[in-house]
């Protein structure tokens, strides 16, 4: 395993705690350079925008933020900046609404759902064209929410005015029926008014409810609208993460699980050019688990299990015209293994603990790598053919995020982003590897044609192949001597 440097970097003033899955890089106000945000145990959400070493926005929320994410959730076609906090409020900001010229945000719209939120995301994972909110929480349930304007008619049943009365939302009867026997359809969710976790529902403090009920009110006035649960399934182990795998012709919502394994949720064709198949065929799958091959023994049952899923370069599935992507999953023990469908590419131990598992493209060939990062800064970068390089941090660190930030005016370049326990954020910017393998000069020389020229005109090539003695010969001259070589003109 090698090792690389990285000099560029960048440090911001930041203080608290956080949770990894309130790190996150990306163009919040849609204006085509990423930003990064942060949001900590105190409730402080911070926005930094290029160089700037001071918050560029900030916010001040009520309760500890556990999660961040950005995507176009009402489906506008413009990024929304969603914060979740711990007691289950759901807040959305969208910076075109925002005053220019204050550093405070002001917020859009707030709703009370389901407390304990671990990770989200925002992707459409029906195909039917339109961005859902995935949620995994620490009471081992997925939801998925879509957003419903106030114009759009909601369909009043008895059972759904008695749950309006009451406050509370229950499943729906015809739910398919998931492993664990439960799975709701399109329960529609009061602004102000929570509902249930997997047992009870949740009632929200009078604080909360005094300081927001104004807000809500006023966006009920002016008709925004309100999430609504289409689904939920609850699983039998803590949640990690979340992701969306492209596959053939079909994507899958999957859910990793501790021990090595993964759930699939949710599955959906993905229509290709000339397809006859509808838009949006979809279908709910049977949960099923997937040990991985390096799990053995009851010791590994209870180690958190990351994933990620990375851009196709070497499949052993090729299918023309049809998207497909491959897993990364691993072990928070420092176990990792990468998946093409149900095939094991390979699998490796790294010697330290993980603290998350992320994805970027560092070689700019339109493929993202693997990036491990351990509790002590070490950085693990991984390509699909097990290539490894190393990136040693100089602190240990308590959360880190990968991804494309501003950095220049107009241009996103790739970012390492690290939290470290001295109240510090450290972006290193301009990640880039020209290579992930072993490379000497002669094979640098063979595989760039204007080289190739230079070594036949100095009569060290033949039939394309460098003369190795010869070339050696030639460098022992140049580095050592005062004799030069001369071309072979004949």
């Amino acid at each position: 395993m090698r090792s690389v440097s990285f000099v560029e970097h960048l440090q911001l003033e930041f203080e608290g705690t956080l949770f990894n899955e309130a790190l996150i890089l990306e163009d919040v106000d849609n204006d085509g350079e990423n930003e990064l945000v942060l949001g900590n145990l105190e409730g402080e959400l911070l926005v930094f925008k290029g160089r700037q070493h001071k918050p560029w926005k900030k916010y001040q929320h009520r309760g500890m933020i556990t999660c961040i994410a950005v995507g176009d959730l009402w489906n506008t076609g413009k990024n929304l900046l969603l914060t979740i906090t711990a007691d289950g409020w759901y807040h959305v900001f969208d910076f075109n609404e925002q005053p220019k010229d204050s550093g405070e945000l002001e917020l859009t719209f707030s709703q009370a759902l389901n407390s304990n939120a671990k990770t989200a995301i925002i992707a459409d994972i029906d195909g039917d064209g339109v961005c859902e909110l995935v949620s995994g929480h620490t009471d081992r349930v997925v939801y998925v929410y879509k957003w419903q304007k106030f114009e759009e008619k909601v369909p009043v049943t008895e059972k759904t005015s008695q749950q309006e009365h009451e406050g509370t939302v229950s499943s729906d009867s015809k739910g398919k029926t998931s492993a664990s026997g439960r799975s709701r359809k399109e329960s529609k969710v009061e602004d102000t008014k929570c509902p249930p976790d997997s047992k009870q529902p949740r009632k929200p403090s009078l604080l909360s409810i005094n300081k927001d009920s104004s807000q809500q009110e006023e966006r009920r006035k002016k008709k925004i609208g309100q999430f609504v649960i289409s689904n939920t399934w609850t699983l039998s182990s803590q949640i990690t993460s979340l992701a969306l795998y492209r596959c053939n012709d079909h994507r899958y919502l999957l859910v990793s699980q501790p021990g090595g394994n993964f759930v699939s949720l949710f599955t959906s064709e993905i229509k290709t050019e000339g397809s006859d198949t509808p838009k949006s065929a979809t279908s709910e799958m049977s949960f099923f688990d997937f040990p991985l091959p390096f799990v053995s023994g009851n010791h590994h049952s209870g180690i958190a299990t990351a994933m990620t899923v990375i851009s196709n370069k070497h499949s052993i599935w090729p299918t023309p015209n049809k998207p497909s992507s491959l897993l990364a999953l691993g072990m928070l023990d420092g176990n990792i293994s990468l998946l093409d469908q149900e095939q094991i590419l390979w699998t490796l131990t790294l010697e330290k603990n993980l603290l998350t598992l992320s994805k970027l493209d560092v070689t700019s060939d339109g493929y993202e790598e693997i990036i491990a990062c351990a509790w002590d800064g070490s950085t693990y970068i991984i390509d699909s053919e097990k290539n490894i390089v190393c990136f040693k941090f100089k602190e240990d660190v308590k959360a880190f995020s990968t991804g494309y930030f501003g950095m220049e005016s107009g241009k996103n370049v790739p970012c390492f982003v690290y939290v470290t326990f001295s109240n510090t954020v450290v972006i290193y910017w301009n990640i880039h590897l020209s290579r992930m393998t072993h490379a000497n000069l002669l094979t640098v020389m063979e595989n760039k044609e204007e080289y190739k020229k230079t070594l036949r005109d100095l009569g060290l090539l033949d039939d394309d192949t460098i003369d190795e003695i010869k070339f050696q010969e030639m460098c022992s001259r140049c580095l050592y001597s005062n004799r030069t070589p001369t071309l072979d003109h004949n």
